[in-house]
């Protein structure tokens, strides 16, 4: 549970590090919504913002 007014755009960077130190695994891409405004991600791992088109 996080606390009131925090963003998950401020939390990805911590997620990466932790589910790395749980997995052993080197995360090299991340795949996040539309509201995602890029903070806080570390490098080199490659952000990809989902995308649904809109209906004609």
């Amino acid at each position: 549970m996080r606390s009131k007014g925090v963003h998950d755009d401020h939390i990805l960077g911590g997620v990466i590090e932790a589910t790395q130190a749980l997995t052993g695994v080197e995360i090299r891409r991340a795949c996040v919504d539309k509201g995602y405004r890029g903070h806080n991600a570390p490098k080199p791992v490659r952000v990809m913002i989902s995308y649904l088109p809109r209906p004609a």
